[in-house]
């Protein structure tokens, strides 16, 4: 453990390091008190109205055809100047000047602030996606021990029932509600797997007039509940419960006069949704137990696409005052020391995961094989 736990500090400092040297190679702007000057000479002339769309875009053009090769300067001169117009309504303390651009200690503490935000929605997300996983994946795992089927071959059973009986009314009305119950399940879960293997951009944009996609809790819902990652991760783990349940020991503990039957109490929906889960006296307990010891370096895995959904989410939906969002703006404007300084938070959080998912293995294979 020692040896991993050195690699992952390794890669992070090297890659701090080499975060360090590239930022020390980017030319640093000499143009900012320059620029801040032209800011400032352009809107005190009076000459254009920056709050009036067409004479701003018509300024734009007119700095475009004198400064042709310089057309993504003259864009953010616009920019500043609008800004710094705005700036003088908003903040009485922004009349000495635009505010400073690069990684200075007050967009440090920003970023920080909402690099913090991401990762409390970050753990939240790992936290509920491996916990309904792990319940989904039993849930199927107990109705294929159980012999059920889909809702569409059970209805159809239901219905040919239905057909076939002749006796009182009562029992072909109770047939026939089966039937519809089963179509209204099987109707259900195919809208759940339309959201659920939906991009997040695609669900937001769909509710997005009639919802707020801007707070905390509608990130964590789209995090969780799209990108197919949830189906993806029980997957995983359901395919885990199959093969360990195929092990040997699963028949000797049958032999030993432990329960195989799947339609014990023990596997009603409140006990598979319980967070910690128990199946005591029951061989499946010993499959559970094993399958969730192996399924401890898949969080490794659903850590890196978890961190690419949020980004994606963010940047997508374009949810302005959050991390990936001001990643976004600063690629745009070439502030590549701000972009830096993200990059290498984002490359932490994944690291420390890792880190973290290591040490939990490893606590772990010293409980189950007896290693001191």
């Amino acid at each position: 453990m020692k040896r991993k736990a050195l690699e992952h500090l390794f890669s992070m400092g090297f890659v701090t390091i080499v975060f360090i040297f590239v930022y020390y190679l980017i030319p640093k702007s000499t143009e900012t008190r320059d620029n801040n000057l032209l800011v400032k000479k352009y809107y005190n002339l009076g000459i254009v109205d920056f709050s009036d769309s067409y004479q701003k875009n018509l300024f734009n053009d007119v700095l475009n055809i004198y400064y042709p090769k310089d057309l993504q300067k003259n864009r953010m001169l616009v920019f500043d100047i609008d800004e710094y117009r705005l700036s003088q309504f908003v903040n009485q303390d922004a009349k000495t000047g635009v505010e400073e651009k690069g990684l200075t200690a007050k967009r440090i503490r920003s970023i920080l602030g909402m690099y913090f935000v991401f990762l409390f929605v970050y753990i939240t997300v790992m936290i509920i996606i491996h916990y309904l996983a792990q319940s989904l994946a039993i849930i199927r795992f107990v109705k294929i021990k159980q012999g059920r089927t889909s809702y569409l071959k059970e209805s159809i059973s239901y219905f040919k029932e239905y057909k076939n009986i002749e006796n009182t009314k009562t029992e072909k009305t109770e047939y026939l509600k089966k039937v519809i119950i089963s179509v209204i399940k099987g109707a259900f879960k195919i809208a759940a797997y339309f959201i659920i293997f939906s991009p997040a951009y695609v669900v937001a944009y769909s509710i997005k007039t009639s919802v707020n996609t801007d707070s905390v809790l509608f990130m964590i819902l789209l995090a969780v509940f799209t990108n197919g990652l949830l189906v993806n991760y029980a997957y995983k783990f359901f395919s885990l419960l199959t093969s360990e349940s195929k092990s040997g020991y699963v028949e000797t503990a049958i032999v030993k006069g432990l329960s195989n039957n799947y339609y014990d109490s023990i596997f009603k929906y409140v006990k598979i949704f319980h967070f910690n889960k128990k199946f005591q006296n029951h061989v499946f307990h010993h499959i559970y137990i094993n399958a969730k010891y192996q399924n401890i370096l898949n969080i490794k895995a659903l850590s890196s696409f978890l961190i690419t959904g949020l980004i994606i989410i963010e940047m997508a939906l374009n949810i302005q005052g959050y991390m990936c969002y001001e990643l976004l703006q600063n690629v745009l404007y070439k502030q590549y020391d701000v972009v830096i300084f993200i990059v290498l938070l984002i490359f932490f959080t994944v690291k420390m995961m890792e880190l973290f998912v290591d040490f939990w293995y490893y606590r772990y294979s010293k409980k189950y094989e007896n290693k001191n």
